[in-house]
């Protein structure tokens, strides 16, 4: 589920003309990284991969609302 979250959040940000669609790119990088190091442990903490799970829905949840805002001024 990671995977295609970040994987969809990566492309949606990497087309949008924005200055904040940098900021959000690398925000969504770290936090992937940082998923796969504390998921590939032995014992992986589950609050911390819930936070980035939580983490990567407001990203996409902010990303979404700044889009829609853009398309309205655009009609």
């Amino acid at each position: 589920m990671i995977e295609a979250l970040t994987g969809a959040l990566k492309s949606g940000l990497s087309l949008w003309e924005s200055k904040e669609s940098r900021k959000y790119i690398y925000r969504v990088i770290k936090l992937e990284k940082e998923y796969y190091e504390e998921d590939n442990k032995d014992r992986p903490d589950m609050a911390l991969l819930d936070n980035i799970e939580f983490q990567l829905r407001l990203i996409s949840h902010s990303f979404s609302s700044q889009v829609s805002k853009q398309n309205l001024k655009n009609i």
